[in-house]
Order: C-alpha cells, then structure tokens, then sequence
C-alpha cells in the first residue's frame, strides 16, 4: 500500500466510508452503492483473503492508472482507496454515475431509452474512442473494452457523457508484443489473437470497438444470434469455445439492419468489419476510425436531419443549430471539442465492402 500512498492515491479511513447494496459483480472486484463523507460514490472491493496475489495487483493497477488520468474528462474519476474493517478487503472509492453503456443498449427502461438515434451512439463512440486513444498514448492497452465497462454521466442539462471504466485488465504496453500472451477480457468482445494466446498490443482494443459499434447498431450481444437481453444470450447455448471457433471463421459479430441510408450503412458495416480483422496489421488506428465516424455524424446531421426537420430553411450553422435544439431529441452530449477536432481524410471512407476480405 506504500506504493499507493507514494504515488498521492488518497487514502480514506474507514470509518468514512458506508457500504451500500451490491451494484455488480466482476472478474477482479464487487461494485458496491456507498456514501464517502456523505457524499454518493461506489466503493470496488478486491477480497484479497485468499491470498490470490493477482488481485493484489489488479487492484494496485487499477489505482496506478485511475490516478495517472485522474484529470483527464473521459476516465472514471478515483476518490480514493480504503481498507476494510477487518483488513481482508481493499477497496476503491469512484465516482458514480446514472447508468452503464450495457444497460442503455439492451434495456427497455434505459436512462434515456427512446434517444437511439444514429448522430447520438456515434457521439456516445467518441467518448469511447478518445478515451481509447489517451490510454494508447500513455502505451497502456485496456484489453477488456465492452459496454459494461463504459458508464454514463448526466448533467442538469441532460447532456450525456460516456467514461471508460474498470482497468482490471489493463497491461502497459511492452516493446515486445510476445510478452503479452495471457488470455484476459470477455470472450464475446476479445480479439481472437488473445484467445489464441499469441503475441498482441493495443490493435485488441481496436477490435473490440469495432463490436462494441456493431453492437450499438443492432441493440443485439455480438456472436450470440439474436440475443437482446442477458438472459437470451446466456440461453443460446453457445459457450466461450464455440464462440472462439465462429470468430475464426467470421470475422465479424453479426448482420447489421439498414440504416437511415445505404450509403451511412455501408460504412459502418465496412468500419465494423475492418476493426474486426482476423488480421491485426489490417486495423486501422484510432485516428483512422475517428476520421470515419466524424464524417457519419456529419452525414446523418447534413442529410438525415435536412430532411427530418427541414433545416434547409435555414443555411446558416447557427440556425441550423437553433432548429435541432428544438428537435424532439435532447442532445445527449456536447461535441464542440469533438467536431473541433482536425483530422485527414480517412482511409477508410475509400474502402468498399467488396474488398474487405472476411477470413
């Protein structure tokens, strides 16, 4: 614990913190309601009894990379960590927030149910991908990238807000990708190189982002058939090997439906299959997806929405602006940093579905 406290990780007596009902359960940890000092927080408790020094280092991992993006938006804020009342359990103490990405996605009674439309998961997505890419630049891979895993914040406006949450699984990326060959994350999402157990780096969170997105389109589990719910795709009967031995033969998670037009489908459908290459060398990067993803949101506002609400009454951006924030939609997150940010023609916009070779 004296490396925590070197590195400037609070420490919070115990006595401040109240643990509440479980809220979920983890491979590394049990999430937990709790007020700290009276204020709302979730407690994740790593019960390192049974002297498994792998949760020991998870949980030092976790809280070396919380406090290393502790100022960065799009990461999980870390309060703290505490030891338990009987010294058998540690714990961190984080921000909490309304509503996890997996819920939003396969819930009827998500936080904000009736807002699935297109420019509004794309902005969810660049949430994601930019907090991707702050990890990959600090060279730390997540390795376990999934919408559970992903929370949502909402502020007074409704403006919504996607972090990036649980780095149980995360490994700093080493000059060698061969010393990286354990067999982590969840298989519905992982790269097949991880299953494999060969050398891999950061291309297997680009993977599992392209089935998050596929994912995000269909408000369907990846691999599964048509499973919407937990509880179907625990039902269909596949395990983690069949499901292995399928990623092997397809590289993608599934069909996806027709969009609001076939030119935006088209390019997800080719940004889903790229990113999920048997091949990591034919990813694209993070730069790449997001040049992508920009030119979708600005498509479906431009053209999509032209049409909805008639927005080509009004040729100026402000107006235009005006017009959707009387839309009956409320935003769900604010993307002026987003759209303000300058990239280079995509290669992937030249990419068409008839080259993209599936495995």
């Amino acid at each position: 614990m004296n490396e925590l406290e070197s590195l400037g990780v609070p420490k919070i007596e115990t006595d401040e913190v109240r643990v509440g009902g479980l809220l979920k359960q983890g491979a590394f940890g049990r999430i937990y309601d709790a007020k700290v000092n009276g204020d709302q927080r979730v407690v994740k408790i790593f019960n390192i009894r049974s002297g498994h020094t792998s949760l020991m280092q998870s949980f030092i991992r976790e809280a070396k990379i919380l406090h290393l993006a502790r100022d960065y938006e799009l990461i999980v804020k870390i309060h703290g960590w505490f030891v338990g009342s009987c010294g058998i359990d540690v714990g961190l103490i984080l921000e909490k927030a309304q509503q996890d990405f997996d819920e939003y996605l396969h819930s009827q009674y998500s936080l904000m149910s009736e807002l699935h439309r297109l420019d509004y998961i794309i902005a969810l997505l660049f949430d994601l991908l930019e907090a991707m890419i702050y990890l990959h630049e600090q060279n730390i891979v997540h390795r376990d990238l999934k919408p559970s895993n992903c929370l949502l914040f909402s502020d007074e406006d409704m403006n919504v807000n996607l972090k990036l949450a649980d780095f149980g699984s995360t490994r700093f990326l080493s000059s060698d990708p061969g010393q990286m060959t354990v067999q982590v994350g969840t298989v519905l999402w992982q790269a097949p190189e991880v299953n494999e157990r060969e050398g891999y780096d950061e291309r297997v969170d680009i993977y599992s982002f392209g089935v998050i997105v596929w994912e995000c389109l269909t408000r369907k589990y990846p691999f599964t058939g048509n499973s919407k719910s937990k509880r179907e795709m625990k039902e269909c009967n596949k395990d983690d090997w069949q499901i292995m031995f399928q990623k092997r033969s397809e590289c993608h998670p599934g069909p996806i439906p027709k969009l609001c037009n076939d030119d935006i489908t088209r390019r997800l459908r080719n940004l889903i299959e790229i990113c999920c290459s048997m091949d990591p060398d034919r990813r694209p990067d993070a730069d790449s997806i997001f040049d992508v993803l920009l030119s979708l949101w600005n498509e479906y506002r431009d053209n999509v929405l032209t049409i909805q609400y008639n927005i080509n009454e009004y040729p100026t951006d402000d107006s235009r602006e005006d017009l959707l924030s009387h839309a009956p939609f409320e935003p769900l997150t604010n993307l002026s940093s987003t759209i303000n940010y300058v990239h280079s023609n995509s290669v992937l916009d030249t990419i068409d579905s008839s080259t993209v070779t599936v495995p």
